[in-house]
């Protein structure tokens, strides 16, 4: 599937998922409250619940993938935490598919709530950084959706919480 289309359906995925409303299962709050701590697990804690269901489905899905392969805390937190921007911006699901629409179409100025929103990544980033987050996993806020060429995380985890990001509803 081309990026574009792929992009299409994940957001589409995505919006029907919150419109469900539903909160984050005991087994996403146990695998934050193991993983993060501090101001990390704080910041999860702030995301609205489909942020943190799709975040711990991330992580589920690159430790599933990683097999036998022992999965680096740092891997963990960035796909539990890869999305903690969007918690500046205190936009709901309309100002959310909005956004979305307008990222689509290659905008990536707005003012207000909404532009915020366009840059939740390094919004994100910021905010990691500032509770002491691994710098990877603050590099992975910030450059989750760009193309591979233009990311700095070692690249097979960040081709797997790429994928992961993507599959994760």
């Amino acid at each position: 599937m081309n990026a574009p289309i792929a992009d299409v359906v994940h957001l589409a995925r995505r919006l029907f998922a919150s419109l469900r409303r539903i909160e984050p299962s005991a087994e996403d709050e146990a695998l934050a409250r193991d993983s993060l701590h501090g101001a990390a697990l704080d910041l999860w804690l702030q995301q609205a619940p489909g942020d943190r269901r799709h975040s711990a489905a991330v992580a589920r899905e690159v430790v599933r993938a990683a097999g036998a392969e022992s999965v680096p805390d740092w891997v963990v937190s960035a796909a539990l935490l890869h999305d903690v921007g969007k918690v500046d911006t205190g936009l709901g699901v309309g100002g959310r598919v909005v956004a979305g629409v307008l990222k689509l179409v290659r905008v990536s100025r707005f003012p207000g709530r909404i532009g915020r929103y366009l840059r939740y990544p390094q919004i994100g980033a910021t905010m990691l950084a500032e509770a002491g987050c691994d710098p990877r996993s603050v590099a992975w806020a910030a450059e989750h959706h760009r193309p591979a060429r233009q990311r700095t995380v070692p690249a097979p985890w960040a081709d797997r919480l790429a994928c992961a990001d993507h599959r994760a509803v």
